[in-house]
């Protein structure tokens, strides 16, 4: 009996990670499709700089792994003003390099929100995250008809 009721915690907990995973996905992709109807403005930036952003993770054993992340930062002009506009998006290896010419999409009403043409980045992770939260909710419902 212990044990059934620590598989049933263990599931909902699964299943609470799962609508989670499910949630940010839709609300990844639906961020992106917002952004595409937004964004209509193409513009060209010029990579300015790649801020490398240094991450660590320690472990008892005092192991530390090292990683890196790369956040381009993009200079464009619309009419008179020049835009300066770091990436919240960082990649574990450089995808541009400085003085790089990159195709923007920006927000005509608000020049600072823009996204980079042909980067479907956001929407395939969100798409990932939807589809291992549906096979973890998947998972979950087959075993719980073994435990009831």
């Amino acid at each position: 009996m212990e044990n059934k009721i620590l598989a049933l915690i263990f599931l909902i907990a699964i299943t609470l990670v799962a609508c989670i995973l499910v949630i940010v996905g839709i609300v990844l992709i639906k961020d992106a499709i917002k952004k595409a109807k937004k964004c209509t403005l193409k513009v060209t930036a010029k990579v300015k700089d790649l801020k490398k952003v240094e991450s660590r993770d320690g472990y008892a054993d005092s192991y530390t792994s090292v990683y890196y992340s790369y956040y381009p930062t993009f200079e464009y002009t619309i009419g008179e003003e020049t835009i300066t506009q770091t990436s919240q998006n960082g990649m574990a290896k450089p995808k541009y390099t400085i003085g790089q010419e990159v195709e923007l999409c920006c927000n005509p009403e608000n020049y600072k929100e823009y996204y980079i043409l042909g980067d479907t980045t956001p929407k395939t992770i969100g798409i990932i995250l939807c589809i291992v939260g549906v096979i973890l909710l998947g998972i979950c419902g087959i075993f719980l008809k073994f435990l009831i």
